[in-house]
């Protein structure tokens, strides 16, 4: 019997053959699996990788609290500003019962029995005046006071901005090297703002918020004071109905000298028809200045509501500076 069919043995040169065509075809493969690849080193990859799930910071959201931190401030300044103005009437009525000791007294009954004689000089009327200056305020004063209330005002604005870069610039620290912000000193930080400010108020067109700070503050007092003329009976047609005209056309110490000239014009008639308690009264011509002054009639055109439109047009130039930083 035959046995079973023999599979002829794969010669040594045909395994040797085979084993280095399949080497060539996994050469070939790899090759072509790397030119599908992008052109970049791993450490490349790895950066980009790492950038792309970190997004870029967002300057107008990191400044907006800072912002919104200054508008509250500046806000809650106006009340700290208005103090002196209320100060400097408590303080004048506090002279108002020796004036009218002095009106009262001997000299001043001598001065009108004086002015009564013929062809004399009326003297009773300069010491009306001269004593309310001297007891109760002098107009100077009362300009002063006024000026120094609108003035502290800008000066505390300054300084809650300086406290809001010191801020902001803490918390864009780690921004990339690519934003500006970041190589700015807290010097260069504040210089850079105040540039930005200054195109900021020169595009804004508003020629008050625009004026420089000593301009700034002598006509916000001069419309606040020219108000108060008004109201309390200084002629229209001596100021003028337009704002601050009056005081441009006279200036804001003639002004206040009017305001004076009022309240002692009406010590005057209350001496001629006296009735009820002459300090009393005074007062209350006092509060109400001090209320006219403050807040204006019907609240309106008084410091409070001059400065409150000062930190609304500043707060919105803020906030433009700030992105432009």
């Amino acid at each position: 019997m035959n046995g079973p069919a023999k599979t002829p043995a794969v010669s040594t040169q045909a395994k040797l053959l085979l084993a280095s065509l399949g080497v060539i075809i996994a050469l070939a493969a790899r090759q072509i699996y790397i030119q599908t690849l992008p052109l970049h080193s791993p450490a490349t990859s790895t950066a980009e990788n790492s950038a792309s799930a970190e997004p870029r910071p967002d300057p107008e959201k990191i400044a907006r609290p800072h912002l919104d931190w200054a508008a509250v401030q500046t806000d809650a300044a106006i009340e700290d500003s208005l103090l002196p103005v209320r100060t400097f009437f408590r303080d004048a009525k506090q002279g108002t019962a020796d004036y009218a000791a002095d009106l009262l007294g001997f000299r001043s009954k001598m001065k009108i029995v004086w002015d009564t004689l013929p062809l004399t000089e009326k003297v009773h009327p300069t010491f009306v005046r001269t004593r309310f200056e001297e007891k109760i305020f002098k107009p100077a004063d009362l300009e002063k006071i006024v000026e120094q209330s609108v003035s502290g005002y800008l000066q505390q604005v300054e300084g809650i901005e300086g406290e809001m870069l010191v801020r902001l610039r803490t918390d864009m620290a780690d921004f990339p090297d690519s934003y500006p912000i970041v190589d700015l000193d807290r010097a260069a930080l504040k210089k850079s703002y105040e540039e930005a400010l200054a195109v900021a108020l020169e595009a804004s067109g508003d020629d008050l918020t625009h004026a420089g700070s000593e301009l700034l503050v002598s006509t916000v007092a001069g419309e606040v004071l020219t108000i108060v003329a008004l109201r309390i009976g200084v002629s229209a047609g001596i100021l003028g109905v337009g704002g601050a005209s009056g005081t441009v056309t006279l200036g804001v110490g003639v002004v206040v000298g009017l305001i004076v000239d009022q309240v002692v014009s009406f010590v005057w008639d209350w001496y001629a028809d006296p009735q009820g308690n002459l300090a009393a009264t005074l007062n209350s011509k006092l509060d109400d200045m001090s209320l006219l002054v403050v807040s204006g009639p019907d609240g309106r055109g008084g410091i409070k509501a001059q400065l409150q439109k000062l930190a609304a047009t500043r707060a919105k130039l803020r906030r433009e500076a700030i992105m432009n930083v």
